[in-house]
């Protein structure tokens, strides 16, 4: 039986055939340099069918390499892919897996006081509320105190409840 590394490098360019049409040639050599970020947008591509044919197992194989490689934007990728069961069997623990190792990685991590507006944290928020809507336990916990915070959010009854009821969850 042949070793996982080499059933790896065997199918290295899987699904890149598929992939076609001008302005792609740059960012097709970039995932054959194996960039994460381009294997990111690769696996993006297959899982919304935006140039290519839908294709989510080939988009969860392009955005698992780009995880593994450290793109945190790919890590949080999974993590959705995983709490929907698109292009992957649904696990929810795997999912809170990923997206506190995107969590981890992001450098725009914000912090307590750190205005919505500032780089990066709206789409820390954006990340968080998307990850507590497909039960993402950890994004549950953060999508809840932020809420309840409202430093970050709108500060409203109805946010606070819906603080309260995300913590319960997680």
């Amino acid at each position: 039986p042949r070793e996982p590394a080499e059933v790896e490098e065997e199918t290295w360019d899987e699904g890149v055939h598929l992939v076609h049409g001008a302005g792609n040639e740059g960012l097709l050599a970039s995932v054959a340099t194996r960039d994460p970020w381009a294997m990111t947008w690769l696996g993006r591509k297959f899982m919304k069918g935006e140039g290519v044919a839908f294709e989510p197992k080939l988009g969860v194989l392009w955005l698992r390499r780009a995880a593994r490689a450290g793109s945190a934007k790919a890590q949080f990728e999974m993590a959705m892919a995983l709490a929907k069961g698109k292009g992957i069997a649904r696990d929810r623990e795997q999912a809170n897996v990923w997206f506190l190792k995107a969590m981890r990685r992001n450098p725009l991590a914000p912090h307590p006081g750190v205005p919505a507006s500032a780089t990066g944290v709206r789409e820390y928020l954006d990340q968080v509320r998307h990850g507590s809507e497909v039960g993402i336990p950890e994004a549950c916990l953060r999508y809840g105190m932020e809420l309840l915070r409202g430093d970050r959010v709108e500060d409203s009854p109805g946010n606070r409840e819906q603080g309260r009821d995300l913590l319960n969850a997680a």
